[in-house]
């Protein structure tokens, strides 16, 4: 038996194969240590556990920042039909080019596809403000369905990035830092919500807060161009991500065909897989639709979006831990199922008595007509 051939790592070079042998042997390399600055040893750019903790940071900017403005019922509008809506565009671009972007992945990588998939997020903040002057709902709905194409991109390279990158004894603690972190950035931008909507009566968000956020996710999307290439990213064991090999782009699309056409074992996996997909998508957005209806004030509903997160984040931390621990499968799906299953039992009341078709109180109708007076003296004036 070969012994595995063993080569230093030099910092900034280029990358290449991370699955090149020799007879029986991987080829194992030396990953790079950081550099000591006044005694503590910094973590090294192209180690795996960086690159997941700038990806968490980039979910935290962009879907965490979009997670919540959509809590706050509307984006932020005492209307929310327009914002369902861009929703509607939103969700069905997503699930179409969530088909295919494995295959853009693919060719571009993993940085570039997130830098793409981050170019949505502000524009659809950037939509509503345009909204708050214009009345725009065209523009709304198209950043709704650019944002679904965008988003499908992001998605598909952070769970390259999530599962590909570390170890597998590192893999629990990579998706518990990724998803923490990104339901962190939905009860930090509800908090910047309250801040600046403190003292605001009228039942829309204020142009402030639409600022703040575009500026967040502008930052995300450009934090996307300082990720490693996959190439140059070498694990704790001394291995690197496998790299990408196709002949052609027809080649993938006839590859991505026939994997549903042909492998039958796969499609059931599949359609399991969906239905959690589906389930996810309806319990996220009837959570987000008993929150708006139990109040149309952004400060309140600031308090219930960051407080939703706030348990995401935790329930994320601790099963994310389990599976680190290698809890087994069943247990896992019997604790969840049970904890949703009690937490309906739990909300039950809410439903019963205190949601109602609408939510138009006193305080709303007083913060449209301040609205009309506003503008009726602004054309006088």
């Amino acid at each position: 038996m070969s012994t595995p051939i063993v080569s230093e790592v030099p910092p900034g070079a280029n990358t290449i194969s991370a699955d090149s042998e020799q007879e029986h042997g991987q080829q194992v390399y030396v990953a790079p240590k950081g550099r000591k600055i006044l005694g503590v040893r910094m973590p090294v750019y192209r180690d795996p556990m960086t690159q997941i903790w700038i990806v968490a940071f980039i979910l935290f900017l962009n879907p965490g920042m979009y997670n919540a403005l959509t809590g706050l019922g509307g984006a932020g509008q005492v209307d929310a039909t327009v914002q369902n809506n861009a929703g509607v565009a939103l969700h069905s671009t997503f699930a179409v080019l969530g088909f295919v972007a494995g295959v853009a992945n693919n060719y571009l990588g993993v940085k570039w596809t997130m830098a793409i998939g981050g170019t949505g997020y502000a524009l659809y903040s950037a939509a509503f403000l345009c909204y708050n002057h214009t009345q725009n709902a065209g523009f709304a709905i198209f950043s709704g369905a650019y944002l679904g194409f965008s988003a499908a991109f992001l998605w598909c390279a952070q769970g390259v990035v999530m599962m590909a990158y570390p170890t597998e004894n590192q893999r629990g603690r990579a998706i518990a830092i990724t998803w923490a972190t990104f339901n962190t950035g939905a009860v930090i931008g509800a908090a910047v919500t309250v801040g600046q909507n403190w003292n605001v009566k009228a039942g829309h968000v204020t142009d402030g807060t639409y600022a703040a956020f575009i500026v967040l996710e502008t930052l995300g999307a450009v934090l996307s161009c300082f990720l490693a290439s996959s190439e140059q990213i070498v694990r704790s064991d001394g291995t690197r991500v496998q790299t990408v090999v196709h002949p052609s782009l027809k080649s993938d699309i006839i590859g991505l065909w026939t994997t549903l056409r042909d492998d039958l074992g796969y499609f059931w996996y599949l359609f399991l897989y969906m239905c959690y997909g589906v389930l996810d998508a309806l319990w996220q957005s009837y959570a987000y639709y008993t929150m708006g209806a139990m109040s149309n004030d952004p400060k309140k509903l600031a308090y219930y979006a960051g407080f939703y997160k706030s348990f995401q984040a935790v329930g994320a931390a601790v099963i994310s831990h389990l599976d680190a621990v290698k809890t087994p499968y069943a247990a896992m799906f019997g604790s969840s199922w049970g904890l949703m299953a009690g937490s309906l039992l739990v909300a039950l009341p809410v439903y019963l008595w205190r949601i109602r078709d609408t939510e138009v109180t006193e305080a709303d109708r007083a913060g449209v007509a301040e609205i009309v007076e506003v503008d009726r003296k602004a054309i006088e004036g």
